[in-house]
Parts: C-alpha cells; sequence; structure tokens
C-alpha cells in the first residue's frame, strides 16, 4: 500500500521519530510531497532517510533540529521544486545555497522567520540564478519568502533589481509555532 503513496502531512505531529521517517524513506518510493510542519523531534537523521525519494514538494517548517546537513542531503538528487522552512532556525547560507545549486527546478522557497539567513544569501542566489550553465531556471519564475529573516530591506530590492525574482518580506512564520517561543515575553 505504502509503495503507491505520493502525498503524505504529517503536520504537528509530536510524537513523530527519525525512525518513522527512515521507515517512510524505505517503503514510500513514489513520495512526492511530504509535510512535517510542526514535527519537533525530526532531525537530520529522520530527513537523511529520505535521500532516495523523489520529494518534489517538503515542508520541514518549525522542525528545530534539522540543519543545513540533513538538508544538503535531501537535496542532492535535485528534484526539490517547493520548500518550506519557516523558523527552521539551524538553517544557515550553507544549506540554503546547496538546495539552490542542487535542485534547478526549485520555484518557491520559504524561509519566514529564519534567524541564520542574513543579506550574504541573496548575494549567493544571485549568483546562482544568472549562472549562465543554470539558465533552464528563469529567476522570474523563482519565488523567496524571506520575511522575519536577518535580510535587509535595501539588500533585498538590489536582489529583485539584478535577477526579476519574486520576492515576498512578509513574515509568514508564526511564533507560537516555535518551540523556544514564550508568549510572555513574546520573543523567541
Amino acid at each position: 500500500i505504502l509503495q503507491n503513496l505520493e502525498v503524505l502531512v504529517l503536520n504537528h505531529r509530536v510524537e513523530m521519530k527519525d525512525a518513522a521517517l527512515v521507515a517512510i524513506g524505505q517503503s514510500c518510493h513514489k513520495l512526492r510531497k511530504l509535510s512535517l510542519e510542526g514535527c519537533y523531534d525530526i532531525s537530520d537523521e529522520g530527513l537523511i532517510g529520505l535521500c532516495d525519494s523523489q520529494l518534489q514538494d517538503l515542508n520541514i517548517s518549525y522542525c528545530r533540529k534539522i540543519t543545513d546537513r540533513g538538508i544538503i542531503r535531501v537535496t542532492l538528487n535535485g528534484t526539490l521544486r517547493r520548500l518550506q522552512a519557516r523558523a527552521c532556525s539551524e538553517l544557515t547560507l550553507l544549506g540554503v545555497t546547496a538546495i539552490v545549486e542542487h535542485c534547478p527546478g526549485l520555484r518557491e522557497l520559504d524561509l519566514s522567520g529564519c534567524l541564520g539567513i542574513g543579506n550574504k544569501l541573496l548575494a549567493e542566489l544571485q549568483r546562482i540564478l544568472l549562472d549562465d550553465e543554470n539558465c533552464h531556471r528563469k529567476s522570474s519564475e523563482f519565488t523567496l519568502n524571506i520575511g522575519g529573516t536577518l535580510i535587509t530591506t535595501e539588500a533585498t530590492e538590489k536582489f529583485v533589481e539584478c535577477t526579476n525574482a519574486n520576492v515576498s518580506l512578509q513574515d509568514f512564520s508564526i511564533s507560537s509555532l516555535c518551540v523556544d517561543y514564550d508568549p510572555y515575553m513574546n520573543i523567541i
């Protein structure tokens, strides 16, 4: 039954562990869309268990244990077209750049609320999007959500002017879904 599964939504399953994700990666060979939003205990080990899959749409929003290591490994096959990684505090320039380099079909990248992301990312993305070898991806078809990151408005305007990419500065992350959220302090 699982061999033909193409879409799996496991949002906010706090009991979700890496071993289950590895089993999904081993069983669901046709899986194209996976949403793990709010599965707080999923780490790089679980994500690496998906390395052989052909995922096109992945949502790892609020998965605080996922780092550059896991995201780089899961994107090496180059099939991702959409990645939502809202408030993934461990993602940095290294991992996000690798995503865009490894996945030439990537059309949407949502990094809302990722505090490890700053202006240097836009310079790297500009280099990748304007690279002649990467011309099969039109930057005008690329959507980037960077609200709630450390990226400045000035850097964003320069990036859009050079690449013609679609960029949103709206923060789509929801602070109350972050594990470190303190409602009394109203900060993360």
